[in-house]
């Protein structure tokens, strides 16, 4: 199975070895915490599909955000050129939701080391990274898109997003949704 459980706080007293879970939950697809400070997303990766590499990558930039909010380690996100969806259905609420102290960088090629690789040196033109609306993929502005592409509510400073376009919102529905 692709389900990997991942445990909340526990307690462990080595005296009587009994332990306490205060918190479970699976997330499908998902590693887990690797220890890499970087989850790698290419929507045309191959590989295990579970964010250690760029051969490895996720493919959905949704599933790279749940992981970081459960790997506490994780402080950024690398995202290969490519358009990626906030829902792969229609659920015209989804959105990509911003989270403190996870930095979410597109702009790259899908080949470049972490360890040698300057942030500043990205190809926006040659390896442009959309996050688009357009949920119901016809390209085209309306009632199928979702209302937000990207919400940073609730967030602070240290909730970034760089290098990428972001396009087809369509915020038609009542408050909240019309802005």
């Amino acid at each position: 199975s692709d389900a990997t459980t991942f445990w909340g706080t526990a307690q462990y007293n080595p005296a009587t070895q009994w332990r306490t879970k205060v918190a479970a939950f699976t997330l499908e697809g998902a590693s887990p915490c690797s220890g890499n400070t970087i989850v790698f997303v290419d929507e045309n990766a191959a590989g295990l599909n579970n964010g250690t590499s760029w051969t490895d990558a996720l493919t959905s930039l949704q599933d790279a955000l749940a992981h970081a909010n459960t790997c506490i380690d994780v402080t950024q996100i690398w995202v290969a050129a490519g358009t990626y969806y906030p829902t792969s259905g229609t659920d015209r609420n989804a959105t990509f939701q911003l989270k403190n102290n996870i930095a979410i960088y597109g702009g790259f090629a899908g080949a470049e080391d972490p360890l040698t690789f300057d942030l500043d040196d990205r190809d926006f033109v040659n390896n442009e990274t959309i996050l688009s609306g357009d949920i119901d993929k016809n390209n085209i502005l309306d009632a199928g898109n979702a209302f937000h592409v990207v919400t940073g509510s609730g967030t602070d400073a240290t909730a970034m997003l760089d290098g990428f376009s972001i396009i087809q919102g369509f915020a038609n529905g009542s408050y909240p949704d019309n802005y």
